[in-house]
Formats: structure tokens, sequence, C-alpha cells
């Protein structure tokens, strides 16, 4: 079974690799998400421009549920949260159970990452137990569930 993704923006540099799915809380809120696929992410992450359409918004600066989380930027704090995310493999869907991280945490950090619309993240969290598929030149990107 292929969960099929798309190529987006890059101006002057290549397109990044993106998947389109839709998140659903526990609450049974849910909301479709662009994941930015990102092979050096641990963690499936929701960035603030897509916790908003869910109405949630990453714990406070300190909370003890919060996950430091280590990248380019440098460090932050993510606030774990229980999720579904649901994808279309062909005429089917596949769905993902586990825990997304939403942040970063604290009311400046997290605004400052809603101004630059940073993106959602897809994660090795996910993308470690199947296979990963990016050819440029074919125009394919794909995940094969393994």
């Amino acid at each position: 079974m292929r969960i099929e993704g798309h190529f987006q923006g890059g101006g002057k540099f290549t397109p990044s690799p993106y998947i389109k799915a839709l998140v659903v809380l526990s609450s049974g809120v849910f909301a479709p998400v662009n994941f930015l696929v990102d092979t050096g992410a641990f963690r499936t992450t929701l960035h603030p421009s897509d916790a908003q359409k869910l109405g949630i918004r990453a714990l406070p600066l300190g909370d003890p549920k919060n996950q430091e989380s280590t990248g380019i930027g440098g460090n932050a704090q993510y606030s774990p949260r229980r999720a579904t995310i649901l994808f279309a493999a062909g005429e089917k869907e596949h769905a993902w159970e586990g825990f997304i991280q939403v942040g970063p945490c604290g009311d400046e950090p997290f605004q400052q990452a809603l101004r630059s619309n940073v993106p959602s993240l897809l994660g090795r969290d996910f993308l470690n137990g199947n296979r990963l598929v990016v050819d440029y030149g074919a125009n394919e990107l794909y995940v094969e569930l393994l």
C-alpha cells in the first residue's frame, strides 16, 4: 500500500517533499495538515499554524510533560499530544496512532514560529517502519507501507 506525496516550493532550490494527512485528536477535533517529510526529525511535529487549526497550543515553558527537541535552530520544548493521523493510501486509508509533538512551548516561541509559518514535520517515528521513495527526476514521492 502506498501513501502518495508531492513536491512543493523550492524557488531557486529543489522543491521540498510533503505528504497531506488528516490529524485527529482524541477529543474528536480534526484538520488537514501538509507535513514536510523530514528524515532528520525523530518525532512527528505539529507546528503553530497547524496546531491553531486544531485549537491546541503547546504547554507553557517548564511544564513537566514537555520534551526537549534539538534542531538546526537550537533547542526547544514541545508538548506531546496523542493523535491519529489518517493518510490516503490509494482508495484506502492508513491510520497511524501515536504522539505528536506540539510546539514550540511558551507564548513567545509559539508566536515566533506562527509568524514564520514553520511547517509541521512528518518524522522518523512514522517513516522508520516504512519505505520512503523520493525521486526528483521521476517526480515521485511516496511512502510504501511495510
